[in-house]
């Protein structure tokens, strides 16, 4: 290992659940002293070939999608399996967080689990009676620490389980998607003391799927699919593969389903009928994606069935998380106070478009009466890329989605007169206190 590597995982492999046939012909093939003859017939493999180092004090996200190997790569990690092939090489005190309610005795109080949890963690009796304090105080279970923990919600249990674990002094923690339970105020307090364990270079290995907080605390990430690692490196450029991964297989998903980009539709009067929305560059042409910075228009296709008096349309724009960020209100369609019935095409145009490169979907809402009654409603109407632009200089996404267009100025701020004492002033009390 590197001198300067934490961690080094070198062409690690892992498969589980061999049959007894193939546990034979691999024990035939382990005989005649030879590779896997067929590789692939004792069973698939939950890991292919990975390979990475982590330094002292990084934190690194690991993503990807359900059944790519990430809690699988956690438990090697942590020794609780061992690889198939591969080696795996650790300095320092290794601590999984992988199931925190693990070891817990539901029929024994918060303070008894406390003290048992400790132990199990490793801490000795002086370090508990140290760390209690802290750990009560960081759960925020107050007089719930009392009571039998069968009586706690599940989000109580993991608040006791992480104040413990958060309390464990360890070179590295492993965190596997410990935090998907659990309020909004506890889950802000968990990701604040990770930031300071960081700064302490406590070194974090998070693996979960709210890519958004990968982003935020995570210096480097590693993308798995389907066991092999498909991206690698700054936590922003592989949270924009990952997007661009799930964008992919939703158009996908949609085409295979025959939907093809047929939306969902939320709610609908009859009177009104949203049929598509396309996408057109300045000069006229039609696109499929867009372009960071450059000008767009969107046209909603609408089929008008009834009359509808002040009509309004407004356009959302949400992330592939449902992470709403962006919304453009008609009001009312200008010089049009009542859609009469026919086709009828929208026009929503933008001189720059501002939303930073990544994967998008569009819903729509056609409503009467400035507002007041919904007659359409489309969730998903169009899902869609925005595409970097080379020239609109060096974009740093550092988790935001959009570019305001703000003015810049600087000055330098002038101090008040009054607390600037004059050479005169100063004269005087150089001879009072002399």
């Amino acid at each position: 290992m590197n001198a300067d590597a934490l961690m080094r995982v070198d062409h690690l492999w892992k498969r589980y659940g061999l049959p007894l046939k193939a546990m034979m012909q691999r024990g035939r093939d382990k005989l005649l002293r030879r590779e896997d003859t067929a590789p692939d017939a004792y069973g698939p493999w939950a890991l292919k070939d990975i390979n990475f180092t982590v330094k002292p004090g990084e934190t690194l996200g690991i993503i990807g999608r359900n059944g790519a190997g990430k809690s699988t790569l956690l438990k090697l990690l942590a020794g609780v399996t061992q690889p198939t092939r591969g080696e795996l090489t650790a300095n320092g005190k290794i601590f999984p967080m992988i199931e925190l309610t693990a070891g817990m005795h539901m029929e024994l109080s918060g303070h008894e689990n406390i003290h048992m949890l400790a132990a199990i963690m490793g801490m000795t009796r002086e370090e508990i009676q140290d760390k209690i304090p802290a750990i009560a105080e960081f759960s925020e279970l107050g007089d719930w620490l009392k009571r039998p923990v069968r009586q706690y919600s599940s989000g109580m249990l993991v608040r006791l389980g992480f104040a413990v674990a958060m309390n464990v002094n360890a070179d590295v923690l492993l965190i596997d998607e410990v935090l998907a339970v659990g309020d909004l105020t506890f889950k802000v307090k968990c990701y604040d003391y990770m930031e300071r364990l960081r700064q302490s270079n406590t070194t974090i290995l998070f693996v979960s799927h709210a890519i958004r907080e990968v982003q935020r605390i995570c210096d480097r990430a590693l993308m798995l699919n389907e066991g092999h690692v498909v991206a690698e490196g700054d936590a922003d450029y592989v949270a924009g593969e990952y997007y661009k991964l799930s964008h992919d297989r939703i158009v996908a998903n949609l085409a295979a389903s025959g939907r093809g980009a047929t939306p969902y539709v939320g709610e609908n009067t009859g009177q009104v009928r949203v049929t598509g929305l396309t996408f057109w560059d300045a000069a006229g042409n039609e696109i499929q994606d867009v372009t960071y910075d450059c000008p767009v228009t969107f046209r909603l296709h609408l089929n008008i069935l009834q009359p509808i008096p002040a009509p309004s349309i407004t356009l959302g724009i949400q992330t592939p998380d449902m992470t709403n960020v962006a919304l453009m209100w008609s009001v009312t369609l200008p010089d049009m106070p009542e859609l009469t019935p026919g086709q009828l095409n929208v026009d929503c145009q933008f001189e720059r478009f501002p939303l930073f490169p990544g994967a998008y979907s569009l819903r729509v809402v056609v409503t009467a009466h400035h507002g007041l009654y919904k007659m359409d409603q489309i969730e998903n109407l169009r899902h869609f890329f925005v595409y970097p632009n080379q020239h609109a200089g060096i974009i740093q996404n550092d988790g935001g989605f959009l570019a305001l267009d703000a003015k810049w100025h600087w000055h330098i701020p002038q101090a008040d007169a009054d607390q600037q004492p004059s050479l005169d002033k100063a004269a005087v009390i150089s001879e009072e206190s002399s």
